[in-house]
């Protein structure tokens, strides 16, 4: 009989051959590699009490398998995703072995 442990990964990886792609990720220190992610963004709209007009915001998030990490990801951290450039900003882990990566895009040198 498998741990809860190993139930939660086989559904991460499943998750990701289903809807992850390839993304390369640059430690701040250490050789890049390739993992699988599940890329997904979240629009908010923060209203402020006395303002006449809302701010919204995206934020990019990668759904992540801690298990393919040779390193574990830090703030920080680049990754490339569909030939853009991203930085992690958060760290999320969810305590499964999977982990949501917050990154904001940014242009590389």
């Amino acid at each position: 009989m498998s741990s809860w442990t190993d139930l939660v990964d086989g559904i991460l990886r499943e998750t990701g051959k289903v809807f992850g792609e390839s993304i390369r990720f640059i430690p701040s220190s250490g050789a890049s590699f390739d993992v699988v992610a599940v890329y997904d963004t979240r629009y908010t709209v923060e209203s402020f009490d006395g303002m006449s007009t809302n701010v919204q915001t995206m934020t990019h998030r990668l759904g992540v398998r801690l298990k393919e990490f040779a390193i574990s990801p830090e703030e920080g951290d680049r990754i490339i995703l569909r030939e853009e450039g991203f930085r992690v900003i958060e760290v999320q882990p969810d305590g499964q072995g999977g982990a949501v990566l917050i990154v904001q895009r940014e242009r590389f040198q």
